[in-house]
Order: structure tokens, then C-alpha cells, then sequence
């Protein structure tokens, strides 16, 4: 059995390197989490044949060559502005819109556009997903 002298390793056991993961992401509208919920846990109860599949919504991006340092931007589902003459509802699909929010700039996308493009696809950060 070899032993260690940890002084002298000490300096490179504190030290910590991080690096950005660049790895991409496949993203998708619709996320299904059937197959890892339990039903009749005894906790709680759940309905029969109740559905977890969740719905993207906005999504954040880190751009930059590492952790420490960058820029981040994000799309985001939002409904499309009216004229006032009629609230839009919530629960029209035909009324939404994709937004890419970066600093003070907006622009509509399309949410095909969010998921085949492959550098958003390395830099997603965190997706945010609703049942």
C-alpha cells in the first residue's frame, strides 16, 4: 500500500478548475416524464392515466469560452401583443410568439429555428419546461 504525503499534494488538491461543457443539448418542444413517476406512492394521490408531459417555454443560453466570464441571452414563449379590442387567452397556442432577448435587443424567432440551431443547442443553460 502506498501512502500519500498530503503536504505536498495540498496545493493540488485546493486547487479547482472548472470548464464550461460544451456538449450539446438535444431540446425538444415536449418532455414526458411518465416513465419515471410512481403512481400510488401512498403520499399522495394521483388521477389515473394523468399526464406528465411538459411543454418548453423559455430557455437561457451562456455564450462565452468559459465559467467565469460571458454573456447570456434567452428565448421565451410570450403571448403576441393585441389591438385592445379583445384579451388574448392563455390558453391560444395561435397567440403566442418566440422571443430571443438579448441586453436592450428583441427579436420574434420560431421556435424551429430555437431547436435546429446548433450553437444554442451547445450553449443552453437551463430549459424551462411547464406541465
Amino acid at each position: 500500500m502506498e501512502q500519500i504525503d498530503h503536504r505536498e499534494n495540498q496545493a493540488e488538491m485546493n486547487e479547482i478548475v472548472l470548464r464550461k461543457n460544451t456538449t450539446s443539448v438535444e431540446m425538444s418542444e415536449h418532455v414526458s416524464l411518465d416513465a419515471f413517476v410512481q403512481e400510488d406512492s401512498g403520499d399522495f394521490t394521483s388521477a389515473e392515466n394523468e399526464s406528465h408531459v411538459y411543454k418548453l417555454k423559455s430557455m437561457i443560453y451562456h455564450q462565452g469560452k468559459d465559467c467565469g466570464a460571458g454573456h447570456y441571452i434567452a428565448d421565451a414563449i410570450r403571448l403576441k401583443p393585441h389591438d385592445g379590442a379583445v384579451a388574448p387567452s392563455s390558453g391560444s397556442a395561435g397567440r403566442t410568439e418566440w422571443v430571443c432577448f438579448d441586453d436592450s435587443t428583441t427579436c420574434v424567432t420560431t421556435l424551429n429555428n430555437i431547436l435546429s440551431d446548433e450553437e444554442r443547442k451547445k450553449t443552453a443553460y437551463l430549459l424551462l419546461y411547464l406541465l
